[in-house]
């Protein structure tokens, strides 16, 4: 199966490693640049009481983004059992730290190697549930915007861009064009029949009835996130509104994202403490918040995918060639 996709376990592994490396420099570098003992006695001093609805929060906003993943199997016809699919689905979460989370597209490859699951037939999940999530950051970060002064530009013109792309998608002819258009480069040409099988998932994966249910269950999911970080700023001692916890997680989240870096490391973070600095917390709460909250939201996934992907590796029989 050579032929369908280059795509290989030492690959995703070294860019697997690369994410673990830079988190934990940014990590250091934080904690370094807000002096240690102040963001250690702001932990201990932190609300532990707030930890289990933390935590659920936390899981919940997993749960709904695995329910998403569910519901994209079932329209593109993909019939393997929940639990199978959970343990791809939570496999995947470890490549959470490669750039734009573009090595999701593991799951695809789990799908290929234990189920023979078409690679270019499941992989447009990966290009939807971002842009699902994207979509639902943007209409957070609008509901909370007229709490500040400043991002309305960008949020606007995040939609736009977002919705422009789901109207090519959309339209047919125009992407149909367009592939043929690709077809004439080299290096495209002999891949032109993936394309084509890749195009026709997304062109059902970003229609009008499913995409409204995967947008709901999105802005539902990562509003749990924001909550999350609504309590870790109680946590810290903050009056920060729950407002705030959704622009600055929205916003931030987008940010890195868009930055393209391994799990959006360094941009993520530094977003989240300049606009928690700007809604008035001080740098001790606003870099431990955000470091709770990466770990919450980032972190937690990629360990729960480790564990998940080592315990099931024999499953998956990632150690027999895809020839």
């Amino acid at each position: 199966m050579r032929d369908e996709t280059s795509i290989t376990i030492k690959s995703l592994q070294n860019k697997l490693i690369i994410g673990l490396v830079l988190g934990l420099i940014i990590s250091t570098s934080l904690a370094l640049w807000g002096d240690v003992g102040q963001i250690g006695n702001a932990v201990k001093g932190f609300g532990w009481h707030y930890a289990p609805q933390i935590l659920a929060f936390v899981v919940m906003g997993y749960l709904g983004r695995f329910l998403k993943w569910q519901l994209y199997l079932e329209e593109l016809d993909i019939k393997i059992g929940w639990q199978d699919s959970a343990r791809v689905f939570f496999s995947g979460l470890c490549m959470a730290v490669t750039p734009g989370k573009v090595g999701e597209v593991l799951k695809s490859y789990l799908l290929l190697k234990q189920h023979k699951v078409s690679f270019c037939r499941s992989a447009p999940t990966v290009i939807a549930e971002r842009l699902t999530d994207l979509i639902a950051m943007l209409i957070l970060a609008s509901l909370a915007a007229n709490f500040v002064t400043y991002g309305q530009t960008v949020i606007v013109m995040g939609l736009l861009m977002s919705l422009g792309l789901i109207c090519v998608l959309q339209w047919r002819r125009l992407a149909t064009t367009l592939i043929k258009g690709l077809e004439h480069i080299p290096f495209v040409k002999p891949k032109a029949q993936l394309l084509n099988a890749m195009y026709e998932s997304a062109y059902i994966l970003s229609g009008g009835s499913l995409l409204f249910k995967a947008l709901l269950i999105s802005v539902i999911a990562w509003l749990c996130e924001c909550i999350a970080l609504y309590y870790i700023l109680l946590g810290f001692g903050t009056a920060a509104s729950l407002q705030v916890a959704m622009f600055v997680f929205s916003l931030g989240s987008i940010a890195g994202g868009l930055s393209m870096l391994p799990g959006g490391l360094g941009v993520a973070e530094g977003s989240m403490i300049g606009l928690l600095l700007s809604c008035g917390i001080d740098f001790t709460g606003a870099a431990g918040a955000t470091l709770f909250a990466r770990f919450g939201t980032l972190w937690f996934g990629v360990f729960l995918g480790l564990l998940t992907l080592l315990l099931n590796w024999r499953r998956f029989n990632l150690n027999a060639r895809s020839d």
